[in-house]
């Protein structure tokens, strides 16, 4: 009996070493595979780090040298546009467009800058009516002297060439604002010499021996044509001291003659005729660029022949 308890005395001390050892080794394994990984996720995160910095220090690969001459080009583009939007902004002359600017014989300039209404409209009057040769033409270009200070405080004089919207407007020549939207800075105004043996309608004599002309540069031909037409009701009575006709206020009749369509030079025109059956206003479209305006219809046929000539 004793040695019966004795041997169940050992076989639970057994099974309770056992127990003990069981428990002991699984934790302590659990232990290890806990700083196993501890350790295995320290050596990846010190060779990570190593490739970061390997990858910075070595030599520029094909996709990083991409990425930097992709990173000059916009810092250039970006540079010319700047430099463009300011050299714009600081340019206020423009030049005569280069396709009509040299279909007149002679030039002469008028400067704004000081004149009133009526005394630019004596000074255009006085200059279109100046002699010009048989079948010479005549141009006016309108400028205004603007004065700055350079960095050493020196005055500077700068010739700026003056728009036809802002001639107009000086003139207080009415037209509709679609009309005038539609415009181009570029234009050409002057005078066409018909003397005795010219080609003109009207000929000879002091008062008709000049024909004026306007020739408008269009940006919106569409727009043009339409804002012609809705002028053509004031376009007499706006027009008629610019291109100094044989017209007083008095005429109420031709202010609201209607035009008529005229083809000149296979172009439909426009034309308002005196009582007489003579041209007073005549107007029509070359190309999709510009409109031209004439007193006299084989002035408005010469000025499309000029046209015509400097664009070949």
């Amino acid at each position: 009996m004793e040695q019966e308890n004795k041997n169940k005395i050992n076989t639970e001390e057994t099974i309770a070493d056992k127990a003990m050892l069981h428990t002991y080794t699984e934790d302590l394994t659990k232990e290890v595979k806990k700083n196993q990984g501890k350790t295995y996720k320290t050596i990846l995160e010190e060779e990570r780090k190593k490739e970061r910095i390997a990858e910075e220090q070595k030599p520029l690969t094909r996709k990083n040298i991409g990425f930097l001459i992709l990173g000059i080009i916009c810092i250039l583009v970006a540079f010319f546009l700047f430099y463009q939007g300011s050299n714009n902004k600081k340019q206020s002359v423009f030049s005569i467009n280069k396709t009509t600017g040299n279909f007149s014989d002679f030039t002469k300039e008028i400067d704004i800058t000081k004149l009133t209404s009526q005394t630019l409209l004596k000074t255009i009057n006085t200059e279109l009516q100046s002699p010009v040769t048989t079948d010479k033409a005549n141009s006016i270009n309108f400028i205004k002297i603007k004065e700055s200070l350079d960095e050493d405080g020196n005055t500077v004089t700068e010739k700026q060439k003056v728009s036809i919207k802002d001639v107009l407007f000086l003139l207080n020549v009415r037209a509709p604002e679609i009309f005038l939207r539609s415009l181009g800075n570029n234009f050409f105004f002057g005078s066409y010499g018909c003397g005795i043996e010219s080609l003109c309608e009207k000929k000879g004599g002091v008062e008709l021996s000049n024909q004026n002309y306007l020739v408008f540069e269009t940006d919106f031909p569409q727009n043009t044509f339409r804002g012609a037409g809705d002028w053509e009701e004031k376009m007499l009575l706006y027009t008629y001291q610019l291109f100094n006709l044989p017209v007083t206020l008095a005429d109420s009749a031709l202010f609201n003659k209607p035009f008529e369509d005229v083809v000149i030079k296979n172009i439909p025109t426009r034309m308002l005729r005196d009582e007489t059956g003579r041209t007073l206003l005549v107007y029509g479209f070359w190309g999709d660029k510009y409109m031209i305006m004439a007193t006299d219809r084989e002035v408005f046929s010469q000025i499309i022949n000029r046209i015509q000539k400097t664009l070949q």
